[in-house]
């Protein structure tokens, strides 16, 4: 027999799956910034200019990632507007104390996790 999560477990889950992913994307950006000086320092434009598309590139591929994983997670209930606003609200506290919380809301808002709700 398998176990139905409850809302509120959902949406904890949910919450901290979206938090990792949001920190992993700034610890592989930040990464990605720090090669840029050495970069520029040894004129390795080429290089430069992968660093940029990576850079890019990562957004939307961790945003896709975290979508996958939250809607199955979620499963049927994934269109579950309840569920989405206590994953929000969940996700709200767990950036409150954060220097960079509006980037983080931000990146909440970008993966349009919840839009099919709306």
């Amino acid at each position: 027999m398998s176990q139905v999560l409850t809302d509120n477990r959902l949406a904890n889950l949910g919450a901290n799956a979206i938090h990792q992913a949001f920190d992993t994307y700034q610890t592989q950006f930040k990464i990605l910034t720090r090669r840029a000086q050495a970069r520029f320092e040894k004129q390795d434009w080429r290089g430069m200019q992968a660093d940029a598309v990576e850079r890019l590139d990562l957004y939307k591929k961790i945003v896709e990632q975290i979508l996958i994983d939250v809607h199955r997670l979620l499963g049927a209930r994934s269109t579950d507007r309840l569920i989405w606003a206590s994953l929000k609200a969940v996700y709200s506290g767990l950036i409150a104390g954060r220097d960079d919380w509006e980037l983080a809301e931000t990146f909440f808002r970008m993966t349009g996790v919840g839009d099919c709700c709306k």
